[in-house]
């Protein structure tokens, strides 16, 4: 196509120089055209000469800022990288341009060429004219999407001064909680985005075209098709947080996973477990799971951390609570307040089963505390001669396995006038 075209302008130039006649192609006006065809190809080199030099010093001082970055993954390195492609883009725009122009007005200069290039310098100016033209007829909506986007800004940044008091709990709503601030800030935000890019949508240059048209179709039915997992796992993130079920810092337990929430997204939540590893669930896994958070009632106390220990029927179940508590209050890491519990969870065949209950602050180091609690309860055993042991018996024992009543006290229990 592009041949054609210049063969047609070919035809017409020669034409037009056959239909002005011999009379143009005097010497004289050669020798003038030559010249100042001359006089255009040494300023279209030194041009490019200069337009060259002033590449190369720019592409340097881009290159340099870009290594100087402390980290070339920073905005500023983006920005210059984005900053150098433009600058390339541009030297190639002035490039073109000066071949074309250095080629038009050659032809001018001579007679048998002057129809060609007054074609080829219209066929210019007619494009610049009808893209002025177009802009200036785009001016009036032009301005309209500018006020609906700023508009549509300004909403957003007085509602979300609102949400920033309320999580900051200067502003107190009676339908907005602190836990779901964040969540009900980013719905609102994409919904008024949504709707002042709706009104905005007829004011854009060309969008009753129909390739924007045809476009739109496109991106939305990519869309429907590939945001349907996507789309499941936004509503179980908007389940999880209206729920209130967990929030950033609770420790939690879910399914097999036990650990302390680092960040409830929308589309997964992440967990960090005792052995420092960050476990990333889908929310989608999440609202079908039960969901353990030690930490929503615990309030000021901590979470609770227990163990069991199974203890014949002959030692003194006085004996054996004073002896975890004493345990428990040993260890480090502990709350002394609220004190330390014990319960008898079972009254089995051949042993009872104990366990002590305390407080934690740090459940992160659950793993820790509780290896500690463990030696804890062996030495206090040990040291008041206590098997840890669960009994069975093949035979009946010879005499009764009970505890006689002058041992039911056995250090370290406390008598009733003690305690």
């Amino acid at each position: 196509m592009l041949q054609s075209a210049l063969f047609l302008l070919l035809v017409t130039a020669t034409a037009s120089a056959q239909a002005a006649g011999a009379d143009g192609m005097t010497p004289a006006n050669l020798l003038t055209g030559a010249a100042f065809a001359l006089l255009a190809t040494l300023l279209f080199a030194a041009l490019l000469y200069g337009l060259e030099r002033v590449w190369r010093r720019v592409s340097e001082r881009l290159g340099h800022d870009t290594t100087a970055e402390d980290d070339v993954h920073s905005l500023g390195s983006f920005a210059l990288r984005f900053a150098g492609h433009l600058a390339g883009l541009v030297r190639w725009g002035l490039w073109l341009a000066l071949i074309y122009a250095w080629v038009v007005f050659v032809l001018e200069c001579f007679p048998f060429s002057r129809p060609l290039g007054e074609q080829l310098g219209g066929l210019v100016l007619s494009t610049l004219t009808r893209i002025a033209q177009g802009a200036v007829n785009a001016l009036p909506d032009i301005i309209t999407l500018v006020v609906i986007l700023f508009l549509t800004r300004a909403v957003v940044d007085v509602l979300g001064q609102v949400f920033d008091s309320v999580q900051s709990g200067k502003l107190q709503l009676p339908f907005l909680h602190r836990e779901t601030t964040g969540a009900t800030r980013r719905i609102i935000t994409i919904l008024i985005w949504g709707l002042g890019i709706a009104f905005a949508y007829p004011y854009i240059p060309g969008s009753n075209s129909e390739a924007f048209k045809g476009l739109s179709v496109l991106f939305g039915i990519v869309i429907s098709l590939g945001s349907t997992g996507v789309m499941t796992q936004m509503m179980s993130g908007l389940v999880v947080v209206y729920s209130r079920a967990l929030r950033k810092g609770d420790f939690v337990a879910v399914n097999d996973v036990e650990g302390m929430v680092v960040e409830v997204g929308t589309l997964a939540t992440k967990l960090i477990n005792m052995r420092n590893e960050e476990i990333t669930i889908p929310n989608g896994v999440l609202i079908s799971s039960p969901i353990h958070n030690y930490s929503k009632l615990s309030s000021s106390q901590g979470s609770l951390l227990s163990t069991k220990v199974t203890i014949g029927y002959d030692t003194p179940w006085r004996q054996v609570h004073a002896m975890l508590i004493a345990a428990a209050r040993s260890t480090e890491g502990l709350r002394q307040e609220p004190a330390p519990v014990v319960y008898q969870r079972a009254l089995s065949d051949f042993y009872v089963e104990y366990e002590v209950f305390a407080h934690i602050n740090e459940p992160l180091h659950r793993i820790r505390i509780l290896s500690l609690l463990h030696a804890n309860i062996q030495d206090q055993f040990n040291e008041h001669g206590v098997q840890i042991m669960s009994p069975h018996f093949f035979d009946q024992p010879a005499e009764a396995v009970v505890v006689p009543k002058a041992k039911w006290f056995a250090a370290p229990a406390d008598k009733p006038d003690q305690a």
